[in-house]
């Protein structure tokens, strides 16, 4: 539901880059931008999923990849962008919840499906915020945007806590919401509706879980107009 909302939102857009936000920590946007990303792969699409949460990384254990190069090792000039990145089939996709080391192996790309490519955070670093903010993700979000993906999605910190989200947006083409109704009360709403007006990309709206008007459905989507 999500991935047809997002696709019908963009219509007419080139919304490539995709920043998916929340206000707090724990409220299951990585999972749900992990989902959203193999959905839209399964459907044929060529996806890139980047973690640039490097203080809490939650992708590559998600997916059970190794992370021992990835972001931050890419913007420290350890490695080339091309031997972090990585590509998961997703024939039989096992995304249901959050578990593993994230040093499993590397899974070979699908004959039938384009893979999804993963780059993972890479080691945390003493330093996130400075490196988040840095001219070189700039650069390195712009050379990844330039080689064809029909989607990049952006794995951010939660940005009441920290101030990275912010600076992440300025290389985004597009941002949504998740909200966990269970965690957030209207003054945060509040707070996160104050934060996310002025940044530059544009809104597509708000995912909501543990909604309880929805009963057994998982998510629900509101577009900024709601």
């Amino acid at each position: 539901m999500v991935r047809t909302n997002l696709q019908f939102a963009s219509l007419g857009e080139a919304h490539q880059v995709i920043m998916v936000m929340s206000a707090q920590k724990g409220e299951g946007k990585s999972l749900l931008t992990a989902n959203l990303a193999a959905s839209l792969a399964l459907a044929g699409k060529k996806v890139l999923l980047i973690d640039a949460d490097l203080r809490r990384p939650r992708v590559h254990s998600i997916f059970g990849v190794r992370n021992t190069l990835g972001l931050s090792s890419v913007i420290a000039g350890f490695c080339s962008l091309d031997d972090a990145l990585q590509t998961r089939d997703l024939d039989a996709p096992k995304i249901v919840t959050v578990r593993g080391n994230g040093d499993g192996p590397q899974t070979p790309a699908s004959d039938t499906l384009p893979p999804l490519t993963l780059l993972t955070s890479g080691p945390i670093p003493p330093n996130p915020g400075e490196m988040v903010a840095s001219r070189r993700l700039a650069t390195i979000i712009r050379e990844l945007a330039a080689r064809g993906f029909d989607y990049v999605f952006i794995d951010s910190p939660a940005f009441l806590a920290v101030g990275d989200a912010a600076a992440l947006a300025a290389v985004a083409d597009a941002i949504f919401l998740l909200v966990n109704l269970k965690l957030t009360n209207r003054p945060t709403l509040e707070e996160a509706r104050d934060f996310l007006e002025p940044l530059p990309p544009a809104k597509l709206g708000v995912v909501t879980v543990m909604d309880d008007a929805g009963k057994g459905e998982r998510y629900h989507y509101y577009t900024q107009n709601t």
